[in-house]
């Protein structure tokens, strides 16, 4: 009796902490967070883990030379959540302020749930905070 309540204790703390690290929220902050310690191929890999291996390395290719043509001329050195939209129950959009030295930019990560687990779907990095205005 003892064994079957400690099995499930440890089942439902497993499927708590595997859900709380799934929310758009954790990764996006697990990806800034790395990118923070200068670890961005590291971080950038990890954003896109669970696709297509085609799509998968044509979007770290983007992200990386978005990433590269803005770090060759400036530090980054902080993040801030601007906005999020929810478009449907599975589909969201987080917008982010990426805080450099000289310049802040915009990253927006679109983020869509796979059955019960979301992913990243792609991110786009802007020069321009708010270019719909």
């Amino acid at each position: 009796m003892k064994k079957n309540i400690f099995l499930s204790i440890i089942v439902l703390f497993i499927h708590l902490t595997l859900n709380a690290q799934n929310k758009p929220e954790d990764i996006s902050s697990s990806f800034f967070k790395r990118l923070k310690k200068e670890i961005k191929d590291s971080a950038i890999s990890e954003l896109y883990n669970n696709l297509n291996p085609a799509i998968k390395a044509n979007l770290q290719k983007t992200i990386k030379d978005q990433f590269q043509k803005i770090d060759s001329t400036d530090k980054f050195y902080d993040w801030l959540w601007i906005t999020h939209t929810q478009m449907s129950q599975d589909l969201l959009l987080i917008s982010y302020l990426l805080k450099y030295e000289t310049k802040p930019y915009r990253l927006d990560i679109i983020f869509y749930k796979k059955q019960k687990e979301w992913h990243i779907q792609n991110v786009f990095i802007k020069d321009q905070l708010f270019p719909e205005f």
